[in-house]
């Protein structure tokens, strides 16, 4: 993903160029060098990713605060801590890990 709240500028460069990014993204991170992209495509999502608001720190703090006091109930989704799959993922498996130590 190129662009967002941080770099909106980036929505204006032309698709190679933000195939270009896309690619120097991935590069090293998992693939090393990538190969070329057989089928390549730009999609635009003007609000594509929500942004959590000024505060939201604080709000999980008191969230979570309260959740201590009531055992056996879990929240976990994307309105926590991170959007993306990857968060959720993150996420999923620390919930699954913290009940699965609590009960085994």
């Amino acid at each position: 993903m190129v662009g967002g709240v941080r770099a909106p500028e980036l929505a204006a460069l032309p698709e190679s160029d933000l195939l270009a990014i896309a690619r120097k993204g991935v590069a090293g991170r998992s693939w090393g060098s990538p190969p070329k992209p057989v089928l390549a495509k730009t999609f635009f999502h003007d609000r594509g990713i929500p942004q959590y608001l000024v505060g939201h720190g604080k709000r999980l703090e008191l969230i979570f605060g309260r959740l201590a006091g009531l055992p056996g109930l879990h929240l976990n989704s994307n309105a926590y801590r991170g959007i993306a799959l990857n968060d959720c993922v993150r996420e999923s498996r620390a919930t699954a890990e913290g009940i699965a130590k609590k009960t085994l």
